[in-house]
């Protein structure tokens, strides 16, 4: 689909990063040039190869497609020239672009009034109902807000908690990954019509053991944990229940958990000091 080795004579071409319509039809991808990592986003017709929209200031993007794959919200930096000098690599806002329409009049979304080094990403819901904007403020602390885009009414999650937040939206609800009152990580869930703080349900709850990630897939929850520096791999039912131990290859390091929402496949890299990596 991309082979940036084609890009340029000097190979001085970068690709920074893709992210797919849930179509498979276009794909946005972050383009940059002498390994300065200013991506350039760009979106491509996949069966055409065709670029059908360019949008400066995009480096490290995070962006969340419509379900139709008619527009995506992404994160964007202010053009440099309207911003006080030094200032081009912060200011970090969340904008929507409608496919089609000029990137210039892209509506912002969130970020006025944050502090200039905050950083804002965002996630989308399956049907596209809720958007979850989580801003991460320093190395320690996510502040989350949720917007409900049928209403347009914003609703503060976390904010100025001294915590590490990774939210996940599934059918409903908002699970979070979590330090909060947890050295060792856990998982809380949050119905999203009823995000009450008082009203939030911990499903996998604090152990002797570090919970290092939490991915859903195929309608189950998929936890990696730390066991005596060694990666274990447990699989859930949604409320928590039914533990099933995943046989991993030996003793060794496990991350980057995926797989589709109602799919019926997981993947993961797996590495030890016998085993290269390996997806």
């Amino acid at each position: 689909v991309l082979d940036p080795n084609q890009w340029s004579v000097e190979g001085t071409e970068a690709l920074d990063w893709y992210y797919p319509d849930r179509q498979g039809r276009r794909l946005a991808f972050g383009r940059s040039s002498g390994g300065d990592e200013l991506s350039r986003l760009r979106v491509m017709d996949v069966d055409s190869g065709a670029t059908l929209e360019e949008i400066p200031h995009t480096r490290a993007c995070s962006l969340a497609w419509l379900p139709d794959g008619s527009g995506f919200y992404y994160t964007r930096y202010p053009a440099p020239d309207t911003v006080p000098v030094g200032h081009a690599q912060y200011h970090r806002r969340v904008f929507f672009h409608s496919l089609g329409t000029d990137p210039a009049v892209d509506d912002p979304v969130f970020g006025e009034g944050r502090e200039p080094e905050d950083w804002p990403g965002v996630h989308l819901s399956q049907e596209g109902r809720h958007l979850l904007v989580s801003v991460a403020v320093g190395w320690t602390r996510t502040d989350l807000y949720l917007l409900d885009r049928s209403t347009g009414r914003w609703t503060t999650l976390v904010e100025g908690e001294e915590a590490l937040y990774h939210g996940e939206l599934y059918r409903g609800h908002l699970y979070l990954h979590t330090n909060s009152t947890a050295p060792n990580y856990r998982l809380l869930r949050v119905d999203i019509t009823d995000p009450d703080r008082e009203r939030w349900r911990e499903i996998l709850p604090e152990g002797p053991d570090v919970l290092e990630s939490v991915g859903i897939v195929g309608g189950q929850l998929f936890a990696s944990y730390l066991v005596d520096a060694t990666s274990r791999l447990d699989r859930f039912d949604l409320d928590g229940g039914s533990r099933t131990r995943i046989p991993l290859p030996t003793l060794g390091s496990l991350g980057g958990l995926g797989g589709e929402w109602d799919g019926l496949e997981l993947f993961y890299s797996f590495t030890s000091f016998t085993v290269p990596p390996t997806v």
